[in-house]
């Protein structure tokens, strides 16, 4: 199951790092945007409020392999520690509040846990992100 989730998330890695290295790009710098853990609207208002990003809010190559790598990074974490680490480089990219929330799920819940009833609303909103600052 773990080496079968891993080549999972090696494809999908490669698959978003390829998709970040080609054609014209404007850079979004990191922000020194702390983590935070606020009180956010209800359910039904964040299912509505995907990211919708203009053409020049698309992280640049490098920092699509950053970002890929920490999603990367939080799927594997195997504690509180790793999970944090991988949290605070998307941190650096200032995620919309809804994917800053699922991004604290998961550190709260120690790294990803399969069977956490709200992985996969919480694991959507993170890729969804990603997919958007780095399209294919």
């Amino acid at each position: 199951m773990v080496q079968r989730l891993l080549l999972a998330g090696v494809v999908t890695f490669t698959l978003v790092a390829s998709g970040c290295s080609g054609g014209k790009t404007t850079i979004i710098t990191p922000s020194s945007k702390p983590s935070s853990s606020s009180a956010s609207p209800s359910e039904s208002q964040e299912a509505s409020q995907e990211p919708t990003l203009a053409p020049q809010d698309r992280l640049d190559p490098d920092a699509c392999v950053e970002v890929t790598s920490a999603n990367l990074d939080l799927a594997v974490a195997t504690n509180a520690e790793e999970a944090q680490k991988a949290a605070d480089v998307f941190d650096k990219y200032a995620p919309p509040k809804s994917v800053q929330e699922a991004i604290d799920h998961f550190v709260g819940t120690g790294g990803v846990q399969y069977d956490d009833p709200d992985y996969d609303k919480f694991n959507d909103r993170i890729d969804n992100w990603v997919k958007a600052v780095c399209p294919l």
